[in-house]
């Protein structure tokens, strides 16, 4: 079963939080390309009690899909998140107010699956949320990728 990865890179929407109280970024700081390793950098540079942080992608359905196409997302990082979230986003809308909590697929130490709906929409919606995470920790190795599976011909 040949596999295709996307991996989500930017734009990345992060929020963060400690005691409750929203971390802003630094005066100065930016990243046009909103990568989420950088942004965590960006947010959390100065931290040092935990921080509960939500992290938001929004993308588009991969083109070449089939019906046979089997659709997951998978998250490496030394501390996984505390849920995953996903939802279509309806035409017109910014964001999903459709969002459900995914199950995890049995994997490894470090990397968690989930898988998506066959019947991915046209705009999609991921969250990723961390409850107080050690700052230093959300500036460990964390990619996220998009998996496209195709079942090989009988």
């Amino acid at each position: 079963m040949p596999i295709h990865r996307i991996r989500l890179k930017a734009p990345w929407l992060v929020s963060a939080y400690q005691k409750g109280l929203p971390i802003e970024l630094q005066p100065g700081a930016s990243n046009p390309k909103r990568e989420l390793p950088k942004l965590l950098e960006q947010l959390l540079g100065s931290c040092t009690e935990p921080v509960d942080i939500q992290a938001i992608r929004r993308f588009h359905r991969p083109t070449g899909l089939t019906t046979s196409s089997l659709i997951s997302v998978e998250v490496s990082s030394e501390h996984l998140p505390d849920r995953v979230l996903f939802g279509p986003i309806d035409p017109g809308e910014e964001s999903s107010d459709q969002l459900s909590e995914l199950e995890a697929l049995p994997s490894s130490e470090n990397r968690i699956e989930f898988v998506l709906p066959q019947d991915l929409q046209l705009r999609s919606e991921l969250r990723l949320q961390w409850d107080q995470l050690p700052p230093q920790s959300a500036l460990e190795l964390l990619a996220v990728e998009l998996l496209i599976r195709e079942p090989e011909d009988e």
